[in-house]
């Protein structure tokens, strides 16, 4: 029987990426998905403003009255403006997964997956770090329009976020598991062009290098998420998985931090 048998997902950015590699891959294993994103999905909505992740919620509320089984938060950008980038990713994710909370606490085994980055590892603006933790949307929004650094240090503020919160009473004390993935690049309409060619793959290469041969697509890693977002990630809480190739272990070395 496959894992996922019965069980009902949300799923964050299906429309594209990762997001839509990890709900194909889910529903391949017997999950119902409910897709969120601003186009291409069950749920339209633009998560990078409260309103749009107001009427996400209540829409995810009012198709599972009985609650969900697990969340996936794959929805995230790499362009465009800081501020923006600051929305979605970061807060566009948190604000999702607290606010699903009390439908995964109606259901067994409920799982919360958050999709980080290995780029989580590369330098940092500590200044908008603290920010993004101290939940001060407006104040991140505002300290920065880099939309790299925003990236870079919202992926890392993700990571702290998911091991501040796993452990929680609300989270790990009341069996709902959090964990999150971090993927090293991988293989998009919006990486292709720049993978196509000598300069861009030397570019990229430097940035996050690897130790395996290429660059993944994203149904390669879908697996890993479907496992933490399933009844048979029993006893993982807080943990950010590094699917990277090898990046996060050639920049940061064999210490475990």
């Amino acid at each position: 029987m496959p894992e996922e048998q019965g069980r009902l997902v949300v799923v964050t950015g299906t429309a594209s990426g990762i997001g839509q590699a990890a709900a194909a891959e889910l529903r391949r294993q017997g999950a119902t998905i409910i897709g969120v994103d601003l186009r291409d999905a069950d749920i339209l909505a633009d998560l990078s403003i409260p309103a749009g992740r107001t009427s996400a919620l209540a829409a995810i509320a009012a198709r599972a009255p009985d609650g969900i089984d697990a969340i996936v938060t794959c929805a995230g950008t790499g362009g465009g403006s800081g501020a923006n980038v600051s929305s979605i990713n970061f807060f566009g994710t948190i604000r999702m997964i607290e606010g699903v909370r009390p439908l995964l606490a109606k259901r067994r085994d409920p799982r919360a997956v958050v999709i980080a980055s290995s780029t989580a590892v590369l330098p940092y603006d500590a200044a908008l770090l603290d920010l993004y933790l101290a939940d001060d949307e407006a104040g991140a929004r505002a300290h920065t329009d880099d939309a790299p650094v925003a990236y870079m240090t919202g992926k890392r503020a993700l990571c702290h976020w998911v091991r501040r919160t796993a452990v929680t009473p609300d989270w790990a004390g009341a069996g709902i598991l959090l964990n999150g993935v971090a993927p090293g690049l991988i293989r998009t309409p919006l990486t292709e062009p720049t993978l196509a060619t000598a300069e861009g793959r030397a570019l990229l290469t430097q940035i996050t290098p690897i130790a395996v041969a290429d660059f993944p697509h994203a149904d390669t890693i879908a697996p890993l998420i479907a496992f933490l977002a399933g009844p048979q990630c029993a006893n993982m809480v807080g943990q950010i998985v590094f699917t990277d190739g090898g990046t996060d272990v050639l920049i940061r070395g064999e210490a475990i931090p």
